[in-house]
């Protein structure tokens, strides 16, 4: 089996989805001026919300599926209550805190920090906190509800502060932002005070961080997308000084929410006169769509909020793990707690994994392809995205990638609403000058190329494509699993079939041939359902083993089988 191998030439590789088509000679090139690094690429617009129940609830495997997506660069919302924080209060002076009343162990929600490991696990991660400080304690409450506004809002200020010197004690230089309250509706859910009150209660709180943390960013109101005249009222106010504003956009079009973003920063800006004011939007989703249409939301929202990077202090998704309101029991989530990836929304973050380093200017292109591209120094990879916006046909485009004196990785994945995962690895030889790749990037779908070196281990990159992943006891299905080698040297392993928590399908152990750098086997797998699941399903993907490497080589992203009687 010949490996694939690209030298100065032209490769041509197809992705094309059902229905898409392309005319030959209308070939849109693109050129990154690789020589050329910018800003650092925007991570932190992919930034997700709750990691703190992952931290708590997730498996091993669930941590390791997380990572694949690169959190690095991201921000992490946490969720600090004083109610759980300073269940009574400390002392009767607000400007004096008493460490001995309050819990720090317990101070944020999903999690028991008595080890003090928290924190500098997000840090491991390469993520940024955000701390929500949020709600109120029943003895500082006016009718002893969460909601209520406080009666002494110097004694919620005292929280605000004593949780952000808590966290800077165990994780000291961390934590850069802090969020006062969280969608603070006049009567709302969440507030049930008038939003007057709000705001006196965020300029107590404000002013007491600015005194003791001054280098901590404050930010506010989070009100919902759809609170116009308390939003407008609020950057009146506090705009001039605000360190940045927040907000929550849910169910709006992909299109129209990066309008209301760009509008809503302009609009402060224009009243401030300030042209470093930024927002965060701490919490998005669009709940009210399902599957390929989730896929490409997602995508269009993301490449969109790319083109306006500027105005972005930072974006996130609600929410990491599987979490269901209003009857919907997967309405949010992109991996469930055994590990097993909600394709729904885990492929669109999937698809910028490797879009990480400093900002590569791009040459060519128009209002039917989007083009980004990365370089990232201290991995050696470069990246290059391509999308295809709504109302435009599938595009056949030309990147070019430099060579150099040693050999490289062409990893090519493509997503969109039919079909994600990886396309193609190529073997890329030691060469001058550049070679140039040609994809087809489908409508509403989204294309990353990215070269980098060949892994010193043993490792290799897993796609499957299955038949069907829900059925009963007795039935067959089939998996087709491209295997490819990206080390260095020829690589011989088995293919495994694994599952949390039990094995629901029959055995699969296949010895792979020997291959090349570069190099893919392609095995179509028969098995059979044979246990009993519950209406969740389990996880399972499949494993390279190689002699003399524990854990094995690689694996695939774990998905739900479901099993019925």
């Amino acid at each position: 089996m010949a490996a694939r191998r690209l030298a100065a030439a032209v490769v041509m590789v197809f992705l094309v989805g059902a229905a898409c088509w392309v005319n030959a000679q209308e070939v849109m090139g693109i050129s990154p001026e690789w020589e050329q690094c910018g800003e650092p690429v925007p991570r932190h617009l992919f930034s997700i919300v709750n990691f703190p129940r992952l931290y708590s609830e997730g498996s091993d495997l669930a941590w390791s599926v997380f990572e694949e997506l690169n959190p690095t660069g991201t921000q992490a919302r946490i969720e600090t209550w004083i109610h759980l924080m300073e269940p009574e209060n400390d002392n009767n002076n607000p400007y004096v805190i008493n460490w001995h009343g309050f819990n720090t162990d317990a101070m944020f929600r999903h999690v028991d920090d008595s080890t003090d490991l928290f924190l500098p696990t997000v840090a491991d991660f390469g993520m940024r906190p955000v701390l929500l400080l949020c709600y109120n304690a029943e003895w500082l409450g006016r009718h002893g509800r969460h909601s209520d506004p406080p009666y002494d809002n110097e004694e919620w200020a005292e929280f605000a502060a004593a949780a952000l010197l808590a966290s800077e004690r165990k994780a000291p230089g961390l934590v850069e932002y802090a969020e006062i309250w969280n969608e603070p509706s006049e009567n709302g859910l969440y507030w049930a005070g008038t939003r007057d009150e709000f705001f006196d209660l965020f300029e107590a709180a404000f002013r007491r961080i600015k005194a003791e943390l001054p280098h901590i960013k404050v930010g506010g109101p989070s009100v919902l997308g759809d609170q116009n005249p308390f939003f407008r009222a609020f950057i009146e106010r506090f705009g001039h000084e605000i360190d940045f504003l927040t907000l929550h956009l849910y169910n709006d079009p992909a299109a129209m929410l990066v309008r209301k973003v760009a509008a809503w920063v302009e609009y402060g800006r224009q009243v401030t006169g300030r042209d470093d004011l930024r927002i965060m939007i701490t919490e998005a989703d669009n709940w009210n769509l399902q599957d390929d249409a989730k896929v490409e939301y997602l995508l269009e929202r993301q490449f969109g909020l790319l083109e306006i990077a500027d105005y972005v202090e930072g974006f996130h998704q609600f929410h990491l793990t599987k979490y269901g309101e209003g009857g919907v029991p997967d309405r949010f989530g992109f991996l469930t707690n055994d590990g097993a990836i909600m394709e729904k929304n885990y492929w669109a973050y999937w698809l910028f994994r490797d879009f990480d380093g400093f900002l590569v200017p791009v040459r060519g292109g128009d209002e039917s392809i989007k083009a980004f591209a990365s370089y990232n120094p201290e991995a050696g990879e470069r990246t290059v995205l391509l999308y295809v916006p709504p109302g435009h046909n599938s595009q056949q485009v030309n990147v070019d990638f430099p060579l150099g004196p040693e050999a490289q990785l062409l990893t090519i994945s493509t997503v969109d609403g039919l079909r994600s995962g990886i396309t193609g690895v190529y073997l890329l030889e030691p060469g001058a000058g550049t070679t140039t790749v040609t994809v087809t990037v489908p409508t509403r779908g989204g294309v990353a190329l990215t070269t980098g070196p060949l892994a010193p281990q043993p490792a290799v990159k897993i796609d499957v494509r299955w038949q069907k992943r829900t059925g009963r006891v007795g039935d067959e299905t089939t998996a087709i699993v491209s295997v490819w080698n990206v080390s260095a040297e020829p690589l011989t392993g088995r293919l495994r079939l694994r599952g949390f928590p039990g094995e629901i399908l029959s055995d699969v152990n296949l010895d792979l041939p020997t291959l090349e750098p570069g190099e893919r086997c392609l095995e179509t797998v028969e098995l059979l359902l044979t246990k009993v699941t519950d209406a969740e399903g389990d996880a399972v993907w499949f494993e390279v083993q190689v002699p003399g490497r524990f854990g094995g080589a690689g694996r695939s992203l774990p998905q739900k089988v479901i099993v019925y009687r």
